[in-house]
C-alpha cells in the first residue's frame, strides 16, 4: 500500500466514484485502475477531507432507530397522581406522634380535647411511625438503633387502642419517616401494609373496629370540606407558620401542615386563607438528635388542631394542663 500524498490524479478519479459507490467497492476499483492499491482506512480518511462523507455513521440497531409504526402504546397507562383522599366534616388533627417515643399524655390530651367537642373524626397528618430502625443515619452509625421496629409496632398498636375509644374514623396521612422501611424496601409494600401489621396487634376486641375506621393515604396530603390543605410537606422552617402560609398562597386554600413540629395559627399575606401549624404529640426527650444537637431550631411544641365548623383553634399542652376556662 502507498504511504505518499495524494496525486491530482487520484483525488479527481476519487470524486468520480465515491460516495456513488460504497468504500469496499472503490478501493477495489482503486487497485484495478490505478495498479497499486491504497488502504481502506487511507480512502475513507482522504474522502473526509474532501467532505464526500455524506452518509451518517453506522449505529447499531436502537430504540431510536426503530421505525415508530412498530410498536404503540397507551398514553393511559402513565399514572396521574389524583388519587389523594377528599374528606369532609369536623376533625381533631395532629400530627408526629414518632411512635413510639410519642407522649402518651399527649394522646390522652387529643382524645379528650376531642371528645369536649364532640369528635369522632381524626386526622393523622403523618409521621405516625418513627422507624428510627431504618434510619440512614443508624444505617451508616452515626445514630444509635433504640428501639426494634416489631416493638415500634406494639406500641403503635397500643396508641391506636387509646384512639379507638374516641374515634370511629382514623385518616392517616404519609409523612417521611413513614417512608423509612418503604425506601428499604425499594416501594415493593404500600403504607397500607405497614399498617395491616399494627392492626394484627390490636386487642383482638378492637380488630374489626380499626379495619373499619383506618384510612391510609399514599399521599403526604389531603383535602379537607374542599376549603383545606392538609399536609406533611417534605420541608420546615425554623420559622412557625412560614411553611403553611406558602403553601396557603400556592395552593389556594387554608392550610393544616405537620412536619415542623411548631404549633402556630396566622393568616397569608392576602388575608385569605388560615395558615396553621399543627404542633406534635412526640416526646422530644426521646429524641436523640434532637437531644445531643444543639442547633438554632425552636424547641418542639406539643399540641394540635381542632377544626371545628371549619374554623381552627390550636391547643398548646401548656394550654391543656393549665385548665379549661
Amino acid at each position: 500500500m502507498l504511504k505518499r500524498p495524494w496525486t491530482l490524479e487520484e483525488t479527481t478519479w476519487l470524486r468520480q466514484h465515491y460516495p456513488k459507490r460504497p468504500r469496499k467497492q472503490v478501493t477495489e476499483l482503486f487497485a484495478t485502475h490505478f495498479g497499486y492499491t491504497r488502504g481502506f482506512a487511507s480512502i475513507t480518511l482522504k474522502a473526509r477531507m474532501l467532505g464526500l462523507v455524506t452518509e451518517p455513521h453506522a449505529v447499531t440497531a436502537s430504540l431510536l432507530s426503530r421505525p415508530q409504526t412498530q410498536r404503540k402504546l397507551a398514553w393511559d397507562a402513565i399514572p396521574r397522581y389524583t388519587a389523594f383522599e377528599r374528606l369532609t366534616g369536623e376533625y381533631a388533627i395532629c400530627s408526629d406522634l414518632h411512635v413510639p417515643k410519642v407522649d402518651p399524655t399527649m394522646v390522652n390530651h387529643f382524645c379528650q380535647t376531642a371528645k369536649r367537642f364532640g369528635l369522632t373524626r381524626c386526622m393523622i397528618l403523618g409521621d405516625f411511625f418513627d422507624q428510627n430502625a431504618f434510619s440512614h443515619w443508624v444505617q451508616v452509625g452515626l445514630q444509635p438503633a433504640d428501639v426494634p421496629f416489631g416493638d415500634e409496632i406494639v406500641y403503635a398498636a397500643q396508641v391506636f387502642e387509646t384512639l379507638l375509644g374516641q374515634f370511629n374514623h382514623i385518616a392517616c396521612m404519609r409523612g417521611n419517616h413513614d417512608d423509612r422501611i418503604l425506601r428499604l424496601l425499594r416501594f415493593s409494600l404500600e403504607l397500607r401494609d405497614v399498617y395491616a401489621m399494627v392492626g394484627k396487634r390490636v386487642a383482638e376486641r378492637l380488630q374489626a373496629h380499626l379495619a373499619q375506621a383506618l384510612v391510609v393515604s399514599e399521599y403526604p396530603f389531603c383535602h379537607l370540606n374542599e376549603t383545606w390543605f392538609c399536609a406533611h410537606p417534605n420541608t420546615y422552617s425554623k420559622i412557625p407558620g412560614s411553611v403553611a402560609r406558602d403553601v396557603a398562597e400556592t395552593e389556594g386554600m387554608s392550610t393544616i401542615m405537620g412536619n415542623g413540629h411548631l404549633l402556630s395559627m396566622s393568616r397569608d399575606k392576602s388575608d385569605r386563607y388560615w395558615a396553621v401549624d399543627s404542633g406534635c404529640l412526640v416526646d422530644p426527650l426521646k429524641v436523640y438528635y434532637k437531644v445531643f444537637n444543639v442547633k438554632r431550631f425552636p424547641r418542639w411544641q406539643q399540641g394540635f388542631v381542632i377544626l371545628k365548623q371549619n374554623l381552627p383553634m390550636v391547643f398548646h399542652r401548656a394550654h391543656l394542663e393549665g385548665g379549661w376556662p
